[in-house]
């Protein structure tokens, strides 16, 4: 038998309360969005990347994570949203 969006919300405890909260979230999230500058930077950008891998090397800490979108601004490279986690069964060994 099929589950309704409401039977499913209801059985992972999620009121309709909470989603029409996070539906208005979502909503003011875009009105700030497209009021700002930054769909026509985007408009303009050269995308060079979008869910990047990236290993980083820090203060003996390795790092892995992803980056969400790099753009080319002009002459400027942007490096948007950055997600890492640190790494430490990795080790320059084991990288070569």
């Amino acid at each position: 038998m099929k589950q309704t969006r409401r039977e499913f919300l209801k059985a992972a405890g999620v009121g309709m309360l909470s989603v029409a909260t996070v539906g208005l979230g979502a909503i003011e999230a875009l009105g700030a969005f497209t009021a700002s500058d930054l769909p026509r930077r985007f408009a303009r950008a050269e995308i060079l990347g979008r869910e990047v891998p990236m290993l980083l090397e820090e203060d003996g800490v390795t790092w892995w994570g992803w980056i969400d979108l790099i753009i080319r601004e002009g002459r400027e490279v942007v490096v948007i949203a950055l997600r890492f986690v640190p790494c430490f069964s990795l080790s320059r060994a084991s990288l070569a």
